[in-house]
């Protein structure tokens, strides 16, 4: 059974482009896939980039309502229709408010000034990309991805239907320690279906991330 694991966190690919879909974001920057995020034209997180090793300490080096700002008129310029300015800057900044909580400062400060700063059409991809391979280097954390790489694998049938998507072991390399963990119980889970139902309960906890 394939799982209903879409939180749009991120599309992220396993290539490790940690970004989202192509330009077709919608209602709110970081609208997971679609997470246009923002900074660029703020220049509020431009500076931190992703450095740091293990994630970070600090929080993200964000200012959301200067961020959220930007995105919605990078939206505007690109010709998308964004819609309400207070709604989307308000949805917006619950959505950035929700990745802190989940994901490393490292990727978040390295998406949003990137992914902002993109021509209009293009994709965002490659934002955040190099915190990706960052955490590659961390023992710890690349012995979680492998096992979830492996575990993912093991879940699929005969006709490629997945108990849950590669793209969550994308996930788990830019998430904090302790949602880290999480997903990696859910790992070792024996069956296959367990496995999917607690990366599912484990995702639900961050509706505001979508």
């Amino acid at each position: 059974m394939r799982t209903t694991l879409a939180l749009g966190l991120l599309a992220m690919s396993i290539a490790f482009a940690a970004g989202c879909s192509d330009d077709s974001e919608s209602n709110g920057t970081a609208g997971a896939a679609g997470a246009s995020g923002a900074a660029g034209a703020s220049g509020a997180a431009g500076a931190s980039g992703a450095a740091g090793a293990a994630g970070g300490d600090a929080g993200p080096a964000l200012d959301p309502a200067a961020i959220c700002k930007a995105d919605y008129d990078r939206e505007v310029k690109c010709g998308d229709t964004p819609g309400d300015e207070t709604v989307y800057v308000d949805g917006c900044k619950k959505r950035i408010a929700c990745w802190s909580t989940l994901m490393i400062p490292d990727y978040i400060n390295a998406f949003f000034p990137c992914a902002i700063a993109r021509e209009c059409q293009t994709s965002d991809d490659d934002c955040g990309g190099p915190v990706y391979e960052q955490q590659l280097a961390l023992p710890d954390v690349k012995a979680a991805f492998d096992a979830c790489m492996a575990r993912q694998e093991a879940c699929c049938d005969d006709a490629g239907e997945c108990a849950f998507a590669d793209d969550l072991c994308g996930l788990l390399l830019i998430t904090q320690a302790g949602p880290r963990a999480e997903m990696a119980a859910c790992v070792a889970k024996t069956a296959c279906d367990e496995t999917a139902s607690c990366l599912d309960a484990f995702l639900a906890k961050y509706p505001d991330c979508e």
